[in-house]
């Protein structure tokens, strides 16, 4: 049984890795019901963009990988206070990488992250 979940949170998170266009409400829904299964892997998601955000972006051409941005709003509404230390090294990120990587969400959702 323990597979069928894996094999399921990996699927949550391939949901959720770049930005379709289209929002995955699914995805984001089960990601919300199985919070304690996911909650170790997006805190990977987001430390793994601030280890490697200058070769994300270097092989992000169309800047559709979304993955850290769904785990910060993902952990906020979890109340998630281990994602607090990694938000905050993810907004010291150098400025180009920083915008190339969240655009809007620096100056528009940043704050209520943090907050959360």
């Amino acid at each position: 049984m323990k597979g069928c979940k894996t094999v399921e949170i990996a699927e949550i998170l391939k949901a959720l890795e770049r930005n379709t266009g289209t929002f995955p409400r699914k995805a984001v829904e089960a990601a919300m019901e199985k919070r304690e299964e996911i909650t170790p892997e997006l805190l990977r998601a987001l430390e793994d963009t601030v280890t490697r955000a200058k070769d994300i972006v270097e092989k992000d051409a169309d800047g559709a990988y979304f993955a850290h941005l769904y785990a910060m709003y993902l952990l906020a509404q979890f109340r998630e206070t281990r994602a607090y230390p990694l938000v905050v090294q993810f907004a010291r990120i150098e400025e180009d990488l920083l915008e190339a990587l969240a655009g809007d969400f620096i100056t528009e959702d940043l704050c209520r992250v943090l907050a959360s």
